[in-house]
């Protein structure tokens, strides 16, 4: 894949609470998973899933990464949104996440992947109107949890 970035801001000493900026960010043929994931279910391997070009725009200020603009298009999986911030600490593992994804696989990739399905079932996220899965992640960055769902590990 390709990777480009624009990156404004100032890094301070204390960069978690003090640092301030904007970085624009386009990725092309982008992939991810293949590999295993530990739950609180037990293990589970994701499959390679195409995510396509993805296009965000991230500031930081306050001490909190923020999404604040989000595109993205691919063949196995659309996000149509994520909305939330990063509220950084001096140990990133202990960063707060309160992140919300709403998110399509297409037809196609489901009935291939037959145990994702099932997994976003066994998570507890339900489709929306549009068949959208809403996912709502908190905990901390180095241990997330799926608010109302199993700790991802």
């Amino acid at each position: 894949g390709e990777i480009i970035g624009k990156l404004d801001g100032k890094i301070k000493k204390q960069w978690y609470t003090n640092g301030q900026g904007a970085f624009k960010l386009t990725i092309n043929n982008l992939s991810v998973g293949e590999g295993s994931i530990k739950t609180a279910l037990g293990p589970f391997e994701m499959p390679l899933i195409d995510l396509g070009t993805v296009q965000t725009m991230i500031s930081l200020e306050q001490g909190a990464i923020k999404i604040t603009d989000w595109q993205q298009s691919g063949k196995d999986l659309e996000a149509s949104s994520i909305n939330g911030k990063i509220t950084l600490q001096k140990k990133t593992d202990n960063s707060a996440i309160d992140i919300k994804l709403s998110f399509k696989p297409s037809a196609d990739f489901l009935s291939k992947n037959k145990k994702f399905g099932a997994m976003l079932q066994m998570a507890g996220l339900k489709k929306d109107d549009k068949d959208n899965y809403n996912l709502d992640l908190g905990g901390k960055l180095g241990s997330p949890k799926i608010k109302g769902g199993p700790r991802i590990q």
